[in-house]
């Protein structure tokens, strides 16, 4: 974990696991397991108030984050999460790969209003799953307890999503409802190579010390077959959208560089 000596961090954890990350001052842990992976950023004055959580490579979460709850939060790879969020996990939160939310979304595992004496009826508590590629984006959605948003599903911003999702598709509206906006296209994997060759002409162009060793360090193959998983170098396959994780200096910085907007890989198994 990166850290200054005058850093302020409030920890209260059975058990803290930190990759090669940084968390910033004032962030408070409460809770049996905190677990991330590496070359993620916590930003200032987060608070993680929960039983276990643990969270993958390449996460990015701001500044006034708050995960509580009496259940568990897992986050995967790619993770990237807006200022003054609120994740609620009273049952379990589950958040897939590459899955982006915007600045002050709340996402709710339950609810508790009125009395059950005097008949209330809202009064429930369900697990969320996010599955991988949901973006919610822009400001002040919120995901009801129960809600399943399946891959690739788009929340537009001041949203309530009451109802499960479906892949690929955008929402938007309160309550949510499937929008007439496509949000994503179906690049062949032979147009995705393409890409591919284009983002690593750029990075050598950024970063020119590695124009000379991008080649002996860094392979892009088109499908798994083609993917060596005990190979020495930093294998990115497209098709399984996977990558050989290596931790080298120039791995870091391509991912870095890719995974913002331009492409996202997680890292193969290896065992």
């Amino acid at each position: 974990m990166a850290c200054n000596d005058n850093e302020q961090r409030d920890i209260e954890m059975t058990k803290f696991i930190i990759g090669k990350s940084i968390i910033k001052i004032n962030c408070q842990f409460n809770g049996v397991l905190f677990q991330i992976g590496d070359c993620s950023t916590i930003f200032e004055k987060c608070r993680f108030l929960t039983t276990t959580i643990k969270i993958g490579d390449y996460a990015k979460i701001h500044n006034h984050v708050t995960i509580l709850g009496e259940n568990d939060c897992i986050i995967g790879h790619n993770f990237w999460c807006g200022e003054y969020t609120f994740l609620n996990c009273h049952e379990n939160l589950i958040i897939g790969n590459n899955v982006a939310i915007g600045r002050n979304n709340t996402i709710w595992t339950h609810v508790r209003a009125g009395e059950l004496l005097i008949g209330s009826k809202l009064n429930t508590a369900k697990p969320v799953v996010i599955e991988d590629d949901v973006w919610i984006c822009g400001n002040n959605s919120t995901i009801y307890p129960g809600v399943v948003l399946k891959q690739g599903s788009v929340v537009m911003p001041n949203s309530v999503v009451t109802k499960d999702t479906k892949p690929w598709t955008c929402y938007g509206g309160i309550p949510a409802r499937e929008i007439n906006i496509i949000p994503w296209g179906k690049p062949s994997l032979k147009k995705q190579l393409l890409m591919m060759e284009h983002f690593v002409n750029e990075f050598i162009n950024l970063k020119p010390k590695y124009r000379n060793t991008f080649n002996k360090s860094i392979e892009i193959v088109l499908n798994g077959k083609q993917a060596d998983i005990h190979s020495a170098k930093s294998i990115f396959c497209i098709e399984d959208r996977k990558y050989l994780k290596h931790m080298t200096g120039i791995e870091i910085e391509f991912m870095k560089f890719l995974v913002s907007y331009r492409a996202k890989f997680v890292p193969y198994e290896v065992r």
